[in-house]
């Protein structure tokens, strides 16, 4: 082995899926969208979001095991319409915290367009979206001189 590297845990056999991945894949299928649509809505690849949901990830005849960071758990929590208190009640407190911050964060989302008189309606879109349209705006305010 290299230095610096590291041996995954390779399985012969398929790990269980996790709680958390149960949860957020019923709710997936509950809402009718596709891991695709439910990926890009949290901003990671959908293979990724096949992986975490599952709890493995493939090579070749063996398994790795996965366990999504707290952040990326929370950012697909909300896509799929999951609450902070749903991933404390399967064992994810660590997501369940970021989760609730990325709500009260997206709670705070009209953004003033103009004369400030008109918000900018962000219902509906993912928090990567809402950041995307937010560092938008900052640079065209940085062109404008405006801080």
């Amino acid at each position: 082995m290299r230095e610096g590297s590291r041996s995954l845990p390779f399985v012969s056999e398929k790990p269980p899926q996790p709680p958390e991945g149960k949860l957020i894949g019923d709710a997936m299928k509950r809402r009718g969208m596709s891991a695709r649509s439910a990926a890009t809505a949290s901003g990671i690849s959908d293979t990724r979001w096949r992986h975490i949901v599952a709890g493995y990830q493939p090579v070749g005849d063996l398994y790795v095991p996965v366990s999504g960071p707290p952040e990326t758990v929370a950012r697909m929590a909300h896509a799929v319409g999951v609450k902070p208190e749903q991933l404390s009640e399967v064992g994810r407190e660590d997501a369940a915290a970021e989760l609730a911050k990325l709500e009260e964060a997206l709670a705070s989302t009209e953004l003033p367009v103009g004369s400030g008189t008109e918000p900018l309606d962000l219902a509906g879109l993912s928090a990567v979206q809402i950041e995307a349209v937010k560092a938008v705006i900052r640079a065209m305010r940085a062109d404008r001189g405006e801080h």
